[in-house]
Order: structure tokens, then sequence, then C-alpha cells
């Protein structure tokens, strides 16, 4: 595999990170849709994937 190939691939994700600490909680993917949560400061993100059951 390139690098080039590895870069795109990296480039593709979304972090959610914590504002304390600067720590990553979760990465999702940049394709597809995606749900986030938030409640009291507290953030959930949900995939459509799995939200609807879709595969």
């Amino acid at each position: 595999m390139s690098n080039s190939a590895l870069q795109k691939s990296e480039d593709s994700w979304y972090d959610i990170v914590r504002r304390s600490d600067g720590c990553v909680v979760f990465s999702f993917p940049s394709s597809g849709r995606h749900l986030i949560y938030r409640v009291n400061g507290m953030v959930s993100p949900v995939t459509c994937r799995r939200y609807y059951g879709l595969r």
C-alpha cells in the first residue's frame, strides 16, 4: 500500500476530543451519516447504520 493511500484513509476520519486534556474519546469516518447527541456537555455519536440497523 502506498503512502498516498494511507494518507487519504487517515484524513477521512473525525475525532471527538475532550477539551480538558485533548484526549480523543471517539473517532468516526467522514463518509456516511452520523447523529451526534449532546446533553449537559456529554457527546454520544451514533452512526445511522447502527441506529437504523443497516449493514
